[in-house]
C-alpha cells in the first residue's frame, strides 16, 4: 500500500512538472509583424522619430526575435539596423530623419514579414526655434557657414531620466549658452545673418552629448533619444552649410574653471603634440588627427601657423584682448591644464572627412563668462574673430 501511494505521488508530481514546462514552450502559429507605434506623418527634416513593431506567433509575443530596419528613401540614418524584441515582442529604433524636405521611408522586416513607415519632412526655417522631445534640445537654423553648439549648459533634470554616473556627471558650463547666443547676435549685427545654433538643455548629469552614446546616455532609451536628437541636428546644420556654401566651420562652446584665465582652443591635438616644434607639427600624422584636417591639407606646410601662428583662431582672439592657447604668445600647455577637444569636435570636425572644419573652445569665467557685460563684449570679439577666420581661410567675405 505504501509503495502504491508513493508511486501515485511521484506520478502526480511528474504531471505537475510537465504542465509547468508546457507554459514555456515556443509559441505556435504563423509569425506576424505588427505596427504598434507609427511615426508622425509630418516632421521637420533632421528630427528623430521612433517607429516600433511587435513580433507575434498566434496570440503570443515572441521575445528575442531579430527585426531588421532599413531606410528606403530620404537619406536618413538609424541608431541600429538590427533590434531584438523585448519580453512583449516589441522592437523599436531611432530613425534619424534625413536633411532634405520630402518623403522619407523606413522598412522593418523579419523573415518574410514586412512593415513600412513613411514621413513627409519639411525644411527647417531660418529664424524659427525647433525643440526635441520635451524640450531636451533645441536647434535654431541659420544661413551663415558657421555652426555653434553648446552641450553642457543645460538645466533640466527630468525624473524620467536616471542620473548618470561618472566623474564629470554634473559639471555645468554655466553661461556658455548665453555666450553662444551673444556670439550669434553679434554675427547677425555684423552680417545681417545668423549662424546655426544647437544646444542641449539637459543637465549633464542626465545626458552627456560630448561623449559617445554608450557613455553619454548610459543605456537609457529616452536619454539615448535626446543624445541622437542633439547630434542629428548638428549633422543637419552641416548638411545645409555644405549644400549652400560648399564648406564651413563648427565651434563647440564650453567653459572651464582652470587657474589660468585663457581660452583653450582644442583641435584634437594633445599637449604632447603641441610641444613639438613647427617642423614636426606640420607632418601629415598631426594634420590627419586634427579637427581642421580638410583646411590644413590645402597647405600642409602652414599647419603650425594655422594652429598657433598669426593665421590661427587663437591669435585672432589674442589681438582682440582675449588670451588663448594655442597661439603665437602661448603655443603649448607645457604642463598646465588644457582641454584639447572632445567627442563632438572629433565627430563634427573634418578629421573623418567632409568640408566642415571645427574646434572646441573652453572659455574662462573671468574676462569672458562671469557677467552679462563680459559676455556681450566677448560675444562681439568672438564673432569678429570668426569672420576674420572665415575670410582668411575660406574666402568668405560675410560682413554686410
Amino acid at each position: 500500500m505504501r509503495s502504491r501511494t508513493l508511486l501515485s505521488l511521484l506520478t502526480g508530481l511528474a504531471l505537475i512538472l510537465a504542465g509547468c514546462g508546457d507554459s514555456n514552450t515556443e509559441p505556435t502559429g504563423e509569425l506576424a509583424l505588427e505596427t504598434i507605434s507609427a511615426t508622425s506623418t509630418n516632421a521637420v527634416a533632421g528630427s528623430v522619430v521612433v517607429p516600433a513593431v511587435r513580433v507575434v506567433k498566434g496570440n503570443s509575443a515572441v521575445r528575442g526575435a531579430v527585426v531588421r530596419f532599413s531606410v528606403l528613401a530620404g537619406g536618413g540614418g538609424l541608431s541600429a539596423t538590427s533590434v531584438s524584441t523585448d519580453e512583449e515582442g516589441k522592437a523599436e529604433v531611432f530613425w534619424l530623419l534625413g536633411p532634405e524636405a520630402g518623403v522619407q521611408r523606413l522598412r522593418a522586416r523579419i523573415e518574410d514579414e514586412v512593415e513600412e513607415f513613411e514621413v513627409t519632412t519639411t525644411a527647417p526655417v531660418v529664424g524659427q526655434k525647433y525643440t526635441g522631445r520635451n524640450g531636451y534640445n533645441h536647434y535654431q537654423p541659420g544661413s551663415l557657414p558657421i555652426i555653434l553648439s553648446v552641450p553642457h549648459d543645460g538645466t533640466l533634470t527630468p525624473a524620467e531620466l536616471p542620473d548618470r554616473t561618472g566623474q564629470d556627471a554634473d559639471v555645468r558650463d554655466i553661461y556658455a549658452l548665453d555666450l553662444a547666443n551673444r556670439i550669434a547676435d553679434a554675427l547677425e549685427d555684423l552680417t545681417g545673418k545668423r549662424p546655426h545654433l544647437i544646444a542641449n538643455n539637459l543637465r549633464r548629469g542626465k545626458v552627456e552629448p560630448n561623449r559617445e552614446v554608450g557613455d553619454g546616455a548610459q543605456g537609457h532609451k529616452l536619454a539615448e533619444r535626446a543624445w541622437y536628437e542633439y547630434h542629428n541636428w548638428i549633422d543637419l546644420a552641416k548638411h545645409i552649410v555644405t549644400r549652400d556654401h560648399g564648406k564651413g566651420f563648427y565651434v563647440d562652446i564650453h567653459g572651464h574653471a582652470h587657474a589660468i584665465a585663457r581660452n583653450e582652443i582644442g583641435y584634437l591635438l594633445t599637449a604632447n603634440d603641441l610641444a613639438n616644434p613647427d617642423a614636426v607639427l606640420n607632418q601629415a600624422g598631426f594634420i590627419d588627427k586634427s579637427s581642421v584636417a580638410n583646411l590644413a591639407r590645402q597647405n600642409p606646410s602652414q599647419f603650425a601657423n594655422l594652429i598657433r601662428g598669426p593665421a590661427s583662431f587663437g591669435d585672432m582672439l589674442v589681438k582682440r584682448g582675449y588670451p588663448s592657447i594655442p597661439s603665437s604668445s602661448d603655443p603649448a600647455p607645457n604642463g598646465t591644464p588644457y582641454f584639447n577637444g572632445g567627442y563632438s569636435t572629433g565627430r563634427h570636425g573634418s578629421r573623418n572627412g567632409g568640408t566642415i572644419d571645427g574646434l572646441q573652445i573652453e572659455t574662462p569665467g573671468p574676462g569672458v563668462r562671469n557677467n552679462a557685460s563680459l559676455r556681450t563684449a566677448a560675444g562681439r570679439a568672438f564673432a569678429e574673430a570668426l569672420l576674420e577666420y572665415m575670410q582668411l581661410h575660406y574666402g568668405f567675405d560675410l560682413k554686410k
